[in-house]
């Protein structure tokens, strides 16, 4: 029964910005996941939505040259526990040329 797919793209103001994308599982489940992009095209939030305890986020920053330099995830279950945005577990990344 699992294969079936939809995509939506997301526009904001004419401009493509994201999409979601809904994929069937089980007769009964479905993988609903959104991703977001800034206005240079990049990656900037992931979005698990079928998540049965609430949407789970990964959100990417990047760095002035453009690299990703901050990558974070807020998970439901800690949402729930009402945990502030500054307790979120953030790893940061370097890269060197």
């Amino acid at each position: 029964m699992g294969g079936q797919e939809t995509f939506t793209p997301i526009y904001t103001g004419g401009y493509f910005t994201g999409a979601s994308l809904s994929k069937k599982i089980t007769s009964s489940q479905n993988l609903l996941t959104t991703q977001l992009f800034d206005g240079l095209g990049r990656l900037k939030e992931t979005q698990l939505n079928s998540d049965p305890a609430g949407t789970d986020y990964t959100d990417i920053t990047y760095d002035p040259d453009g690299r990703k330099y901050k990558c974070g995830i807020r998970l439901a279950v800690i949402q729930r526990k009402r945990i502030a945005e500054n307790h979120w577990g953030f790893t940061t990344t370097t890269t060197t040329r």
